[in-house]
């Protein structure tokens, strides 16, 4: 038996091999395939991964257990919480890095990612290519030991009236605690933009001056944050689109950038 003969049976051998690792009923073991298609206002997700339920640094706001199967109107509300894998690495990537600098701060609740399969969900237009998440900003008094909250948590929002009509963000909003989940997620080059209110990144960008963060470190994370203002499509009426402007003054709203295994991605 000759060299290239030999050599292209011990190929055989080894495709035969990885082939009886299949999935029954199928000729070869397909490679997973992942991607982010489409644009986050007009997309699917591919081979999305779940965001466990609860972490070191972490739990959803918005499990499934929260939503049972046979609550009126519960099954559109339920599993948004998958994303591109690399989605799920910043945020356990920015949450881990936010409580070691924090290490006696609350763990963050993360809202909606995407559908396991993309595509419009609830209290969303975007959210649908599996790009973007919602992470809420810690709060004071919260045990970050404490088991996953109840179902009917309300996290608080910054930018409301005060007594004279004045809009303004009260002192309860923990400053420092908000500044370091937003430049952890600053910092990862995935991360294309993180939108907030703009009273919050006023707030923001005041306390870090004053507090001595680098210049650097300002300049990388105040460019990220990004003032949301929103546009309902034609025909859609929702009270939150007022005055093309739709306030994020309870949470981050972070969006990766296309990842680099998703063709057909749109920005």
């Amino acid at each position: 038996m000759g060299k290239r003969t030999r050599a292209w049976l011990a190929a055989w051998t080894v495709a035969s091999a990885l082939a009886a690792t299949a999935a029954p009923g199928s000729a070869r073991a397909a490679a997973p395939r992942t991607g982010s298609i489409g644009s986050p206002s007009r997309g699917s997700l591919v081979g999305g991964v779940a965001l466990a339920e609860e972490g070191a640094d972490h739990y959803l706001l918005y499990p499934d257990r929260c939503f049972p199967p046979d609550a009126p109107g519960a099954l559109p509300q339920r599993s948004n919480f998958y994303g591109h894998p690399s989605l799920v690495r910043v945020i356990l990537a920015a949450t881990a890095a936010y409580r070691s600098a924090h290490p006696d701060a609350p763990r963050i609740a993360v809202g909606d990612l995407s559908h396991e399969t993309g595509g419009l969900i609830p209290r969303h237009l975007s959210h649908q290519s599996g790009r973007d998440a919602d992470l809420y900003f810690p709060q004071r008094g919260a045990d970050p030991r404490h088991p996953v909250p109840v179902c009917e948590e309300t996290p608080p929002r910054y930018e409301l009236p005060d007594a004279s009509g004045v809009f303004a963000v009260p002192p309860t909003f923990e400053r420092a605690w908000a500044w370091s989940l937003a430049s952890a997620l600053a910092a990862e080059r995935d991360v294309q933009v993180i939108f907030v209110g703009a009273l919050i990144k006023r707030e923001l960008a005041a306390w870090a001056k004053a507090n001595g963060v680098p210049a650097k470190e300002r300049a990388r994370t105040l460019g990220k944050l990004y003032v949301a203002r929103c546009r309902a499509p034609k025909g859609v009426t929702l009270p939150f689109y007022g005055n093309n402007y739709c306030p994020h003054d309870d949470h981050f709203h972070v969006r990766l950038r296309c990842p680099r295994d998703s063709r057909g991605c749109v920005p």
